[in-house]
């Protein structure tokens, strides 16, 4: 598949230019309204109107600011917002003008977790940008003297990263595949020329017949563009997910819509495959709600509610795996995995202790759980 560096190069340099210019604004915006007394920012129409638009001075305290305000969004997701919104509502309710109603009453500022998300997508974007050997973009340009420019904004960042993830193009699909484990005969059916240059590297050579691509495993090396890939996709997956923009934005879930293509691919298997991914599963040492860190610097996004990460270590005798009863070829084993490596779902890892080998493996749970 020819362009996936420029693909890469062109999603991580899309990312950028809006997450960075989404925090540049808001450093600008702090620098005008942050510490001031209200009272002084009523003839500056668009920062009450940011911090104001949509207040409620005359219903109770847990609907002060709601779902869909103005103020809401830039206290929620801005983090910028009035210190003492309970004064200024019992002013305004008393009848003072809001001049007069701000008297005494400073503009605030917090580190939200939108913030901080947003802050992870920049720093991503810009380390996966190096790896390529590029240069990050300028920061967009954006107007804070309109008070729609953050929301605006934070929508166009987050479609730039919806457009680069997994599930939702071919090439996503492919990176993110090869960030994790893929097996030759994996490599050979995405039909995925240039991994090699991205960091995509040779792991081990399992036992098995000579010339089986399912024997050769290769995997992303640390901190290589497909690896910073991952790391994008994880820091963009958290800001996607957070509470605080349901509100305001009807988003997709990347990695739920990931999940169900990896579990649609194993429905469209032999049932000797998935059984024994059952069986696999039914073995594992450590069940984990989220996806492996991989050496990320941000948290892993969690699986959909029910599903694990699983996690097993099976000894390796000759070409034959065996965990806790369970004997498998490992050609076999590859097999069954190929449908989550596919997706970037499974990692295959072969390690050596007192001169024995041992598979190392990592699954997403490979059925959903019935339900009750």
């Amino acid at each position: 598949m020819p362009g996936l560096r420029g693909f890469l190069e062109d999603y991580a340099a899309a990312v950028y230019r809006e997450a960075a210019g989404f925090l540049e604004a808001r450093r600008r915006l702090l620098a005008t309204v942050e510490g001031r007394d209200l009272s002084e920012l009523v003839d500056l129409g668009p920062a009450a109107e940011m911090l104001l638009g949509g207040f409620q001075a005359s219903i109770h305290r847990e609907q002060r600011y709601p779902p869909r305000s103005l103020a809401r969004f830039y206290r929620d997701v801005v983090g910028v917002y009035v210190a003492q919104p309970e004064r200024l509502a019992a002013r305004l309710r008393d009848g003072l003008p809001l001049r007069l109603a701000g008297w005494g009453i400073r503009v605030a500022s917090s580190k939200t977790k939108p913030l901080a998300a947003i802050e992870a997508v920049a720093d991503a974007a810009r380390a996966l940008l190096e790896s390529l050997g590029a240069t990050p973009p300028e920061p967009g340009q954006l107007d804070t003297g309109d008070p729609m420019w953050a929301p605006e904004a934070l929508h166009r960042l987050l479609t730039a990263l919806i457009r680069g993830m997994p599930p939702y193009s071919r090439e996503a699909l492919v990176l993110y595949s090869a960030s994790a484990t893929v097996t030759g005969a994996l490599l050979e059916s995405l039909g995925a020329g240039g991994l090699e240059d991205l960091g995509l590297e040779e792991h081990a050579e399992l036992p098995g017949p000579q010339g089986d691509p399912r024997r050769r495993l290769l995997r992303a090396r640390e901190s290589s563009p497909l690896h910073r890939y991952r790391c994008l996709v994880y820091a963009g997956a958290r800001l996607l997910g957070l509470r605080e923009l349901e509100p305001f934005y009807t988003l997709p879930s990347p990695i739920s819509d990931l999940v169900d293509a990896a579990l649609q691919s194993l429905e469209a298997c032999p049932a000797e495959r998935r059984e024994l991914l059952q069986v696999l599963a039914g073995r594992a040492a450590r069940r984990l709600n989220c996806l492996p860190r991989l050496g990320c610097p941000v948290e892993p996004p969690c699986l959909p509610a029910g599903l694990h990460w699983l996690e097993a270590t099976a000894a390796l005798d000759g070409d034959v795996l065996r965990l806790d009863g369970l004997e498998a070829g490992v050609g076999e084993t590859m097999d069954a995995l190929a449908p989550l490596m596919a997706h970037g779902l499974a990692l295959v890892e072969v390690e050596e202790a007192d001169g024995e080998k041992r598979l190392r493996l990592g699954l997403l749970q490979p059925q959903r759980p019935l339900p009750r």
